[in-house]
Order: C-alpha cells, then structure tokens, then sequence
C-alpha cells in the first residue's frame, strides 16, 4: 500500500511539473519548443510508467486478496452461515436466540435474500428457506407432485401473475411471390394468465423434541415441504378452479379437451388406450406419456393385445422406464379411479400441455404461543399452474 501511495504522489508530482512545463511554453509562444517538447516527453513518459505500475500493485493486491477470499467460497460461507442460524432460528425461537445471532440472522438474511422475497415473508414474520434446502424441498415433492417432473415449470421472480400468449391454431398456403398472404392467413391466439396462490403447511412439534432430538430442523423442513407438495399435487391433478385448490384447474376438470370414451365404468381396453393416443397430434407424440393412479395402472397391466401379448411392459425404452403401448407413463395418484364418468387416464407431451409457475422462495414461520407448550411451524409456498395447450393433452372419460 505504502508503494501505491508513493506512486500515487509522485505521478501528482510530476504531473504538476508538466503542466507549468506546458504553461511556460504557451507563455513563451513556443520559442523553445525542442527543449519543451523533450521535457514533455520525458515528464509524460514517466507519468505513464507510474500508471502502468499502479495498475500492476492494484492487479497483484487483488490478487492476494482473491486468493485469501475467494468471492465464490466467501458466498458459499455465507450461505452456510445463513442456514445454521436459521436452524438456530427454528429450534430456539427469536426470544431465546442470543442477540448476536438475531442480527447476524437479519444480516445475512438482508444480504442473501432478494428483496421481492423478503417483501412477502417479511409479511408472515417469518425467514426464506435457505437455497440449499429450498432446492432440495423442491427435489423431494417431485415424488408426491408428480406432474411436475414433466410440466413446463416457470419461476416468477417477481410481479403476482404470468400470461402466455400461443398460438391456438396455424395454417399455410400458396401465394406467388410478393404477393401477401391471402385467405389462409387466419391464424388465432389465446392468451393463458397463471397466478401463484399461497399454500401453506402446518407442523406442530414439542419443545422438548426441538430440544433433544438430533436434527429435528430437518425434519419439520422435510415434513412441511412433503404436506405442500401433496396439495400442490392434488391441485394439479383433481382442481376445479376454487379457492380450496389455489385456483388451479387440474387435469380432470380441463374442458375441451379430445377425450376416448370408454366403454365400461370400471375398466379400458387395448383398441381404447390405441385410440386415445392416436387422437393427440403427431407433433407432441416423441415426448407424450400416459398417467394414472395406482389401481389404475393395475387394471391396465392385465390387458393383453391380440396375439396374446400383455400391453403393459416393463423397462424396455431408452430412458428405462416400463411401457404402455410403447409410451411412458407416470402415476398420479390423486386422479380419481374408474367410475362413471370419471376422467382417469390423460395421454400427454406435458412439457406443452401443462404449465407449473413457482413464485421464487419459500419462507418458514415460527409460532410460539399458538399452541403452548406446543411450537407452531408454518411454512409458505406460492404456486399456480393449469393447461397451457389443450391440443397437448388427450385422455379417456368412463363410460
């Protein structure tokens, strides 16, 4: 540093030399402009010298700097000091976390925490969940929401909605060259908004347990994170569009939607699991999977084709996954099971037929005297979702 500053002062020095250099020349209307101009060079050439050797220290102490901190480790660290205190935050309470950590908490938060988060955790009171857990929240509800896995998921970093326009219909035509489009020229387009809705989930647990059993955070994260994606999953799978489903329209109440309608209440057939796949368009057959529930899926493994072959197979595409009818499939098991008029087979390239938006963050809340001498853990989540391309998405109605 010592260096820098006396680089730094001589450079000011110098400099100051050029410029009554430079006056005294105008002064003298440039009678000894030889003379000037070697001292210029000289004095200029040693200003630059000076800047070139300030910018090399400056190199070299960020350089230890870097090497001492590394951004990328000092964040990790951060981080991780983030979640310990949140943990801190979850098995004590703020009243009984040492002031030290209560600031430090708000700190980290503050600084970690993007500011559209905290705006709406702020409100319950509560901490955003930290990163690393959040994605691992999110990893663990695939298994109870499972339409998840190959929905397109959009997250929503800020603003309370989300609107996509496509395209409903598309058409092409002949027309010389030069000329505009004619009559074929009508496509249409409909536009989809999706509003993430607030699902929370509710944990009560002994303050003795938070006292005595080994990572007990953990497990209250594990089971609130596990009740919201069931209620997410449901919503997905089986909402009708109200407040008792975050206002998601789930699979079985989609309408317009291309259906085979079966013969029977209580079960389907081989020519009828054909027909609703061959009723999805051509274009969304490379991606398109099957889903149903459990029992479903039971009923379904007995049937067999005409030469006595069972439609169902297990682990023989490319991704390893067991078969129907030379597709994938996936279990929902909140779709309800084969009764009349129930919709409990959907076919479907669902990365274009439904939509999940996830409003960035999670945040859990701690209640104290709720429940006394219980503890109260409440964790928020905002998510919508819905059909995106109606086309997309096929399946069969019972009879």
């Amino acid at each position: 540093m010592d260096n820098v500053k006396n680089l730094v002062e001589e450079q000011a020095r110098l400099w100051e030399e050029a410029k009554e250099a430079n006056e005294k020349n105008l002064s003298e209307n440039r009678r000894f402009k030889g003379e000037f101009d070697e001292k210029w060079g000289k004095l200029n050439n040693r200003i630059e010298d000076i800047e070139t050797e300030i910018k090399d220290n400056s190199k070299k102490l960020d350089l230890v700097k870097s090497n001492a901190r590394p951004v990328a480790d000092t964040k990790e660290a951060e981080k991780s000091e983030y979640s310990d205190l949140f943990f801190k935050y979850l098995q004590l309470g703020n009243q009984q976390m040492m002031e030290s950590d209560k600031l430090q908490l708000r700190k980290s938060y503050e600084k970690l925490v993007k500011a559209d988060i905290r705006s709406t955790t702020d409100a319950a009171g509560g901490f955003a969940v930290p990163e690393n857990l959040h994605d691992e929240i999110l990893v663990n509800a695939r298994e109870f929401s499972p339409i998840r896995n190959f929905a397109r998921v959009i997250t929503l970093a800020q603003g309370h909605s989300l609107k996509i326009n496509s395209a409903t219909q598309a058409s092409a035509g002949w027309d010389a060259e030069g000329v505009f489009p004619a009559t074929e020229y009508d496509p249409t387009f409909s536009q989809v908004e999706y509003t993430p809705y607030q699902v929370n989930g509710y944990v009560q647990v002994s303050r003795e347990a938070l006292q005595d059993i080994p990572n007990i955070q953990s497990f209250v994260i594990g089971e609130l994170g596990e009740a919201i994606a069931k209620k997410e999953g449901q919503a997905f799978a089986i909402g009708d569009g109200s407040t008792s489903y975050g206002n998601i329209t789930g699979l079985t109440n989609i309408s317009g939607l291309t259906l085979t309608s079966a013969a029977s209440a209580t079960a389907v057939t081989v020519d009828e699991l054909f027909d609703c796949a061959s009723r999805l368009k051509v274009p969304y057959h490379a991606n398109a999977r099957f889903t149903f529930n459990r029992d479903t899926l039971f009923k379904i493994k007995q049937l067999k084709t005409a030469d006595n072959q069972y439609l169902w197979q297990p682990n023989v595409n490319a991704l390893g996954e067991s078969t129907l009818i030379g597709y994938g499939y996936f279990l929902s098991n909140d779709l309800e099971d084969m009764a009349t008029g129930k919709k409990c087979i959907f076919f479907s390239d669902f990365s274009k037929g439904f939509v999940v938006v996830d409003r960035t963050g999670l945040s859990i809340t701690r209640l104290n005297e709720k429940n006394f001498p219980f503890v109260d853990f409440v964790m928020s989540k905002r998510v919508g979702g819905g059909t995106w391309k109606k086309e997309a998405i096929t399946g069969i109605v019972q009879a």
